[in-house]
């Protein structure tokens, strides 16, 4: 009879490898992966060579003109000149033909152009201012001391002269200005006694020359403003 089964003994050694089988087959693709991230851009590559100029263009309209520029200096005085001939001498006018009218003292050509009136009867200034309107005169306007002179004389020349003598003249206040009105101009120069005008009226009377032992002397002759009512003589001119 068999005796019991011996222990199991242990493993023997492995033994060699064996060959290598053949390849297997090629499994099925797996799925795509996801996509990457972008990769870093590559530097710029070198410039390429200029292109070949273009055909000219129409020429464009003319802009605005442009603004003035500064003044130059003023250049040198340039030299004189050569003197012109001597012109011909001029020929005076012929002076206008002075007559008195029915009424006046006298009348004289104080400039050649024109001619003055003396009237030594006394009227207001208004009823003067008339009297020359109806011969085609006006009433004078002294516009220089040269022709005050004139009058002066003038006025003596005939014994109008002395203290209390005095004449019209067409100034006249017109607002807060003394006009000429036989002119319609402000009166530029004047020959105002001291202290005048002082606000008696609205009319302009000229003294007369005071007459001394040598003649004219440098009394009262010029201007005063009293009422256009006060009766005086008056000096009447032709129109110019």
């Amino acid at each position: 009879m068999n005796g019991a089964k011996g222990a199991t003994g242990s493993a023997g050694l492995n033994g060699p490898a064996g060959a290598q089988g053949p390849a297997g087959t090629n499994g099925t693709n797996g799925l795509p992966g996801p996509q990457g991230p972008p990769g870093v851009n590559g530097t710029n590559g070198a410039p390429g060579s200029a292109g070949l100029n273009g055909a000219v263009g129409a020429q464009g309209p003319p802009g605005p003109t442009g603004a003035n520029g500064t003044t130059g200096p003023t250049g040198p005085t340039g030299p004189a000149g050569s003197p012109g001939a001597i012109g011909a001498p001029g020929v005076a006018p012929a002076p206008v033909p002075c007559s008195t009218p029915a009424g006046f003292k006298n009348c004289k050509n104080l400039f050649p152009d024109r001619c003055h009136c003396l009237n030594d009867y006394p009227v207001p200034w208004a009823a003067a201012w008339a009297a020359c309107i109806n011969n085609n005169m006006k009433l004078t306007a002294i516009e220089t001391q040269y022709e005050q002179d004139l009058i002066n004389n003038f006025l003596a020349s005939y014994g109008y002269f002395g203290y209390g003598a005095s004449v019209w003249t067409s100034g006249y206040l017109s607002g807060t200005k003394w006009i000429w009105q036989s002119t319609g101009q402000q009166i530029g120069f004047n020959a105002f006694n001291k202290g005048e005008p002082s606000g008696d009226g609205p009319a302009i009377h000229t003294y007369c020359p005071i007459i001394g032992p040598a003649g004219l002397d440098s009394g009262v002759r010029g201007w005063n403003d009293i009422s256009a009512a006060y009766s005086l003589g008056f000096i009447c001119e032709s129109n110019q």
